[in-house]
């Protein structure tokens, strides 16, 4: 896995636009040299970031390893269908139904 940052919580704006925001930072910096952020400028928040070719496999691991360091849980994916992280509407769905309770912090 690449050394990448974890967001150290939810945005302090509890929204999906900015946990949204958060993960096109986060797949934009994994994409780094590939163009990403001019290939995320393109995508709704609805794509599909396998079909579009922005995660692999690999960058998928690492997209749920920032997603349990910012709810502070591992995903049962017995419970959760792995389909449900292929969108960033989906990962924005998933961090804020999934959030630690108690204070904010800014990130």
């Amino acid at each position: 896995m690449s050394e990448q940052a974890a967001p150290e919580s939810i945005p302090s704006e509890r929204t999906a636009e900015a946990v949204i925001s958060v993960f096109r930072e986060l797949v934009a910096s994994m994409r780094e040299g590939d163009d990403a952020a001019e290939w995320l400028a393109g995508l709704s928040d609805d794509d599909n970031l396998f079909d579009s070719g922005v995660l692999d496999s690999f960058l998928m691991l690492e997209v749920v390893e920032q997603i349990e360091a910012m709810t502070g849980e591992l995903i049962d994916f017995l419970i959760t269908d792995p389909e449900e992280l292929f969108t960033l509407a989906g990962i924005a769905g998933y961090v804020l139904s999934h959030q630690a309770p108690g204070p904010v912090n800014d990130s």
